[in-house]
């Protein structure tokens, strides 16, 4: 991700230029083979969870690309619009399918389509953390910005990494953190965004500022060019910004805080 006119961030940040990473792509196999993703399953309007104050709208089964992401967006708006009813839990059921939307877009070669896949993306984690968070309150007077939700596939995911496959991964991963990720919290307080999103990148790139992934998302907030330029992050023949992890993470925090207004 997860995930912008800030000061200068430490100088303990540095940028150090490494071999392509691959611990990614290993994840991700990992977690294919170990935690199966619900499937995007085909809808209908009656099984659309806002049908009953959203009957002058028809839904359709999207084909294209473009009707994908566009039906991805209407689950959005009715997750909101049940959120501020209060119905959380059809809320949540309603990013569930704009999520699973997203997951029928492959590695597309549209610009304009891989854009909006990304940032439809960055939305529906983050309105999915909102609702979560929406669901708890202060107990002894502080709690985390983003609530810990223990379910059977947080733990599995917990058992992959720490006892599974992964664990040599996580743990060489966990000890390149510690690099980056206090200069990260920091830029992160300043922005008044949750310390939790400092993980983000263990998620993305293994906090790797050299990862590339098929959609040529590069370094450790795995920006796409054209949304690292939207952000400030140029690239030549010479130079690529999307690897400097200080520049990268304040363009993600603007990216963040853009998401959050």
């Amino acid at each position: 991700m997860f995930f912008t006119g800030c000061t200068t961030m430490d100088s303990k940040l540095p940028l150090k230029v490494e071999k392509p990473a691959t611990e990614r792509e290993q994840t991700y196999s990992g977690l294919k083979n170990n935690v199966t993703p619900a499937e995007p399953g085909d809808f209908t309007p009656d099984e659309y969870p806002g049908a009953a104050f959203a009957s002058d709208r028809e839904i359709s089964e999207p084909h294209t690309e473009q009707e994908i992401i566009d039906s991805a967006l209407e689950f959005c708006q009715a997750s909101n619009d049940f959120w501020e009813k209060g119905e959380l839990d059809n809320a949540i059921d309603c990013l569930d399918k704009a999520y699973s939307l997203t997951l029928k877009i492959g590695n597309t070669v549209n610009p304009v389509i891989l854009q909006e896949k990304e940032d439809l993306r960055i939305t529906i984690a983050k309105r999915m953390l909102e609702v979560y968070s929406s669901r708890f309150t202060t107990v002894n007077g502080s709690h985390k910005a983003i609530p810990l939700v223990m379910n059977s596939h947080v733990q599995r995911a917990i058992d992959l990494f720490t006892k599974g496959r992964e664990k040599e991964w996580f743990l060489k991963v966990y000890a390149r953190s510690g690099k980056y990720r206090p200069a990260i919290v920091r830029e992160l307080e300043k922005a008044g965004l949750p310390e939790e999103l400092s993980w983000l990148p263990l998620i993305e790139s293994g906090f790797s500022t050299v990862a590339i992934s098929s959609a040529r998302a590069l370094g450790m907030w795995q920006f796409i060019a054209s949304t690292g330029y939207k952000y400030g992050l140029n690239r030549d023949t010479w130079i690529d910004e999307r690897m400097n992890p200080e520049k990268a993470t304040k363009a993600a925090i603007a990216y963040l805080t853009e998401l959050h207004q």
